[in-house]
């Protein structure tokens, strides 16, 4: 009887070697370095296939010119490497959010009617909309000065952060105060 494996290709290298990879739709493929119909080989095989299962799916491939694009080269840029790995986080969650729903479109033809309609989108939570806002500001104020053939011009200028109420900080009462201090 012989058994198939999902989503197990064979490739051969420049020297003729098979080489067995696990390529599961949409993930990187994964090789298998033991020989074919071992246990080890079997071992090998679903740990690789379970590993795909729980894995992120791998970010479609961006277009030249898209707002992923520019986000990609923004990533890669020294500027955005010179940040604290804080810094850098919490903007690459913000533009990775926006990428995921506007990553496709052209970066050149948006406007600062587009950067409301972003910031807006969180609108129900005012400081995440600032946050994104801020994200975007730094991000358009790079592309203009490293990559204007991409973005010619900067579409966050005239956009501002949404105003919300806050009644502050909570003042310590003596006891708490004391209970620190214990």
């Amino acid at each position: 009887m012989q058994l198939r494996f999902r989503f197990l290709v064979e490739d051969v290298d420049r020297y003729g070697n098979i080489r067995l990879y696990v390529r599961v739709p949409g993930r990187t493929k994964v090789r298998i370095r033991e020989p074919f119909g071992t246990d080890e080989f079997i071992t090998a095989y679903n740990a690789a296939v379970s590993d795909h299962v729980t894995a992120p799916r791998q970010a479609r491939k961006t277009k030249l010119g898209s707002f992923r694009h520019l986000c990609v080269l923004y990533y890669g840029s020294p500027a955005f490497k010179r940040l604290d790995s804080a810094t850098q986080s919490w903007r690459r969650r913000a533009l990775d959010a926006m990428s995921e729903k506007h990553g496709h479109k052209p970066v050149s033809l948006m406007a600062s009617r587009h950067i409301r309609m972003l910031r807006d989108e969180r609108a129900d939570q005012p400081g995440a909309a600032n946050q994104r806002l801020k994200a975007l500001k730094a991000l358009f104020a790079w592309a203009c000065e490293e990559k204007p053939e991409i973005t010619p011009q900067n579409p966050t200028w005239g956009v501002r952060k949404i105003k919300y109420p806050s009644s502050g900080h909570h003042s310590w009462t003596r006891e708490e105060i004391a209970q620190y201090r214990d």
